[in-house]
């Protein structure tokens, strides 16, 4: 297709080097088409997650290379092996986490994680380590969301008591005796929310 002629040599490869090289200067950067610098525009944009990946790293290098303690609670990704044990597979320093975005710290622990986890979600881990120098982890997430169910529950019912305490019967036996009657006397609380996990 393309002639090799001495006369067109030079115009072609021009355009080669204009194309291949990086380093545009502002003369050439203007003369080319608003076609060819879409695709450069798509491309700064994918760079920039993973220079947010890159950022993330050196903020947080010292904690992802720090040793870490057996008992202490970190934030990142476990990943279930074949002997049911969770390994944890990487971490990150709670001011890091409060200071990015969710998707964007899920994104680099994925990215500089130990092993491949499938389906990454982030928990609350305390590291165990063998004594084979094996990082398991137990997730506390787990907990936390048992905690909210029946907290859920708890406050259902405390307002369902409040709004039993404001009937006009019961009010009026409290200004007569001096308490509630017998079955909204105790609010429920936090205390012995948990007694059926025992």
């Amino acid at each position: 297709m393309f002639d090799y002629d001495s006369d067109n040599e030079s115009s072609e490869s021009d355009s080669v080097i204009i194309l291949l090289n990086e380093d545009i200067s502002e003369s050439e950067s203007e003369s080319e088409s608003d076609e060819e610098q879409e695709p450069e525009v798509h491309h700064r944009h994918r760079d920039n997650n993973n220079n947010d990946d890159d950022e993330i790293y050196q903020e947080d290098s010292a904690h992802l290379y720090s040793e870490k303690i057996d008992g202490c609670y970190y934030i990142g990704l476990a990943k279930r092996l074949y002997c049911n044990n969770l390994l944890m597979v990487n971490s990150v320093s709670p001011t890091v986490f409060f200071r990015y975005p969710f998707q964007q710290v899920r994104s680099y622990l994925v990215k500089y994680s130990s092993l491949r986890v499938e389906t990454p979600k982030i928990h609350i881990m305390k590291l165990c380590i063998t004594d084979d120098e094996i990082f398991t982890v137990v997730l506390k997430t787990h907990w936390l969301r048992l905690i909210q169910r029946h907290w859920k529950k708890v406050y259902s019912e405390k307002k369902r008591f409040m709004s039993c305490r404001c009937n006009v019967r019961n009010l009026h036996t409290r200004e007569l005796c001096g308490k509630f009657p017998v079955g909204l006397r105790n609010l429920p609380g936090l205390g012995g929310m948990l007694e059926c996990y025992k």
